[in-house]
């Protein structure tokens, strides 16, 4: 329920973030429990944070598996999303990984939501120099720890577990080449075959978009979703996804950038067989999952290509990589067609600014959406992007002049020029446009 306090653990970790980010924009106000100080900067500086700064506050946890380690956290709460977890290494190996969530579970709340992965549940008991495993291996304990604690203490709260596949999507807070290809984050895993040699081993076949798994854990917190149940996140269905399937689908969608060698598709990553149902969490939460394709070529997985990936070719793919980003305009939404016109536009004026005004646009595209434009008039939409032109440097008013549809008839008496990139709309559309990165 809006303005309620909701207390986040891990919430500067990728799915923690996610739902940090859902649960502001839902209205809910959110205390956050952090390790050091260092995440407060980071979080109150995050572009989507912006808006909502009023709204969170934070409490310092440096110990997360003490006994009494939440006890002040939830004072005043009436909902946790926890999904923080021990980070594996050395000093956590071998180790009983279920005390940080059972510190959690004794302290006085309403309602847990438990992250965990699909995988084997060991003994309670478990150790292991693999810090992979440990980390796997933390979150099964945990929701065994769980059930355990129903069944024991008989709690008044209720506890909804919430168990993703892999997850893919952006994560806003990574912002070095570094931390995208590393370990805190999966977006390069459906990116490696289609740039990279592939992954080195095999992963299940089985993924669900971070923007879905985010927004499964905020309406979890709707009093109408009964409690005491588990939830399976996965958008493939039973028989799942293989991750060469990106190749396929980058074959399908640039068909002509793959047969001139623009788009390489030399790797391969080999996929796991694993049966995961999802279906459960759509019937509930009425939740339509985004597919595959979707998951690879969102406005997300764009932003993590120009901010995360792109600075990184220079400095190990110089001269060996060709990057093509082709327009695909979206006919059920109406709009779409004068956000591509807008970047045309910029692309004509300005190429060097092309990339930077297609992030501004990926970043904002909710300013765009059916429901923003429905109330203005065509003009009024393209003097919005024009402004937007304007932020990253291109003439507001040459743009505005390109986009302008006139209220009067030409001079021939035609009532349906279009405007100044209507032809190069149709080139796009009929021919083929795309915009090329060389390095």
């Amino acid at each position: 329920m809006a303005q309620e306090l909701v207390l986040i653990t891990g919430g500067t970790g990728f799915v923690g973030y996610a739902c940090l980010v859902r649960a502001l924009d839902q209205g809910y106000r959110v205390r956050l429990a952090i390790r050091n100080e260092s995440s407060i900067e980071k979080i109150m500086t995050a572009p989507s944070c912006q808006p909502h700064l009023g709204s969170i506050d934070f409490v310092i946890v440096k110990d997360i598996s003490g006994e009494t380690a939440f006890d002040d956290a939830v004072q005043g709460v009436s909902y946790v999303i926890h999904v923080a977890s021990p980070t594996p290494g050395p000093d956590t190996v071998g180790r009983t990984f279920n005390k940080m969530l059972v510190s959690v579970l004794t302290a006085n709340y309403l309602t847990s939501h438990s992250e965990t992965t699909v995988a084997p549940i060991p003994d309670d008991e478990f150790a292991t120099q693999d810090i992979y495993a440990a980390y796997h291996t933390s979150k099964v304990l945990a929701y065994r720890a769980t059930q355990k604690f129903l069944q024991t203490t008989k709690p008044h709260f209720t506890i909804i577990n919430i168990m993703p596949s892999f997850v893919v999507g952006k994560h806003e807070l990574l912002t070095t080449p570094e931390d995208i290809i590393g370990p805190k984050t999966s977006n390069v895993v459906p990116l490696a075959p289609i740039f990279a040699e592939g992954m080195p081993f095999p992963l299940p076949g089985n993924t669900v978009h971070i923007d879905d798994v985010a927004k499964v854990h905020v309406v979890a917190l709707d009093p109408k979703i009964e409690g005491n149940q588990d939830f399976v996140l996965d958008a493939g269905g039973l028989e799942g996804i293989k991750w060469d399937d990106a190749k396929e689908i980058v074959k399908r969608r640039f068909p002509e950038e793959v047969e001139k060698g623009l788009l390489p598709l030399q790797g391969s990553s080999a996929t796991r067989d694993s049966k995961v149902d999802g279906s459960k969490a759509e019937r509930v939460f009425g939740l339509k999952y985004k597919d595959f394709e979707e998951q690879i070529f969102s406005a997300k997985m764009f932003l993590t290509l120009n901010t995360s990936i792109l600075p990184l070719i220079p400095q190990q793919y110089a001269g060996k990589l060709q990057i093509v980003f082709r327009q695909q305009i979206q006919p059920w939404h109406p709009s779409s067609t004068l956000v591509h016109e807008a970047a045309l536009v910029v692309l004509r004026l300005s190429p060097e600014k092309f990339y930077p005004f297609s992030q501004t646009l990926f970043e904002r595209q909710k300013e765009f959406f059916d429901v923003s434009v429905v109330k203005e008039t065509r003009n009024e939409t393209y003097r919005r992007l024009a402004m937007l032109a304007k932020e990253v440097g291109v003439d507001e008013e040459k743009v505005y002049g390109l986009l302008e549809i006139a209220d009067e008839p030409g001079e021939d008496g035609g009532l349906n020029s279009g405007n100044g990139v209507t032809d190069d709309v149709k080139l796009m559309v009929k021919v083929g446009w795309a915009a090329l990165l060389v390095f």
